[in-house]
């Protein structure tokens, strides 16, 4: 590995939740990446730069983009320097985990606030039970896979992760068809991702969402993995069920446009 991005990644792996997205891309796309690590006396920080084609999510919600770029550091001043490596002239994401970096950056570029996602873990400590009438499953229910698709997920990086025994899937069917249903898959290491929570319309506020995400909450824990619950910030039906269950918020990476021809910041 490259001794800037394993400095990189060691300085991500110091609060491993809090950075995980930066850690997933790093560990999905190492040959699309481009790392840049700084430090200084007072501060260090990272810059990642995604090409805008190489994740199917992107491409599908920001059709166009030349680059992802995403950032962590230990202060917001030490930006500057990173965002040097940004290239000028292209349409870019920027993916921001704290709200003092989205002001630094819009010092340099003019910026629209697009989407955002919230992050959520289970406690220290706090303990899930399966639920009864859960099915978990090793294999790629083709029906589930079309479910977990249809929310955004990539269905050839999912079978894959089926494939090599990396991924679970948690269903309550009524006959042959999926109620309620969830995965969990690694993002990073030790810490896996509950994705794909559905529930059929007709069966909504029947529970069915709430058994089989503590039901994968209860299997990540006994594996001693670390849940990460991934919402929408405007998915408040799946906010409501990760507070509800006690789960606790992490981070929120809010995704802000810069456009070539937007009238730059002065």
């Amino acid at each position: 590995m490259d001794p800037q991005l394993r400095r990189a990644v060691e300085f991500l792996e110091l609060d491993p939740l809090r950075n995980i997205v930066l850690l997933k891309t790093l560990s999905h796309y190492p040959e699309a990446i481009r790392c840049h690590f700084h430090e200084g006396p007072e501060a260090a920080g990272v810059l990642l730069l995604l090409p805008g084609g190489a994740s199917s999510f992107d491409r599908r919600n920001y059709p166009g983009t030349d680059f992802v770029v995403f950032t962590a550091a230990t202060h917001p001043a030490i930006l500057p320097e990173l965002l040097r490596h940004v290239p000028a002239g292209g349409k870019l994401l920027f993916k921001l985990g704290e709200p003092q970096h989205h002001a630094w950056v819009r010092r340099f570029f003019s910026l629209e606030r697009v989407n955002a996602f919230v992050s959520y873990t289970a406690a220290p400590g706090k303990l899930y039970a399966a639920a009864d009438g859960v099915t978990v499953s090793g294999a790629a229910d083709g029906v589930c896979l079309d479910l977990y698709a249809g929310l955004g997920h990539s269905r050839e990086e999912l079978r894959t992760r089926f494939a090599k025994g990396q991924a679970l899937s948690f269903t309550v069917y009524g006959g042959d068809k999926p109620l309620s249903s969830c995965f969990t898959a690694p993002n990073f290491g030790k810490i896996y991702e509950i994705g794909g929570v559905y529930t059929d319309p007709d069966e909504r506020r029947r529970g069915l969402a709430r058994k089989v995400v503590e039901t994968a909450l209860h299997h990540l824990g006994q594996a001693g993995f670390r849940a990460r619950y991934q919402a929408q910030e405007d998915n408040r039906a799946s906010i409501r069920l990760a507070e509800s269950i006690g789960l606790r918020h992490v981070v929120t990476y809010e995704h802000w446009r810069h456009e070539p021809a937007m009238k730059e910041a002065v």
